[in-house]
């Protein structure tokens, strides 16, 4: 399966979860280590932060939320890739994943970047 077809079906599968109000699952998705950059909140760095961040967006998401990948690439075990939110504007976000010993991904840092219109 070519990266970006594999990356797309991790983040169908964050937005799901996301969608369904599931954030303690959303932040599984981080390596423990992972962290959140975002114009929407303060820095996000290590799984209980993340937890924390995924907590209060889902408590507050209207539910829309769709991800998108633009671009992706890999070089052994890390891969990166661009993610837009049609729900979302022009807001896009670049992310930087790692596999882990069981072959699952885990994003190890994400950073969001608002559109001028400040859309999440």
């Amino acid at each position: 399966m070519a990266i970006r077809d594999e990356l797309q079906a991790f983040f169908d599968q964050q937005a799901e979860l996301y969608r369904a109000g599931d954030w303690q699952a959303c932040a599984a998705m981080y390596a423990q280590e992972g962290c959140v950059f975002s114009p929407y909140s303060p820095p996000a760095q290590g799984m209980t932060e993340v937890l924390d961040l995924y907590r209060r967006w889902t408590i507050n998401s209207d539910g829309a939320k769709r991800l998108i990948v633009t671009d992706a690439g890999t070089s052994g075990d890390l891969a990166w890739c661009i993610l837009r939110n049609p729900d979302a504007g022009t807001a896009t976000s670049l992310n930087v994943l790692e596999r882990q010993a069981d072959g699952a991904w885990r994003v190890r840092a994400c950073s969001i970047n608002a559109n001028d219109e400040g859309d999440e």
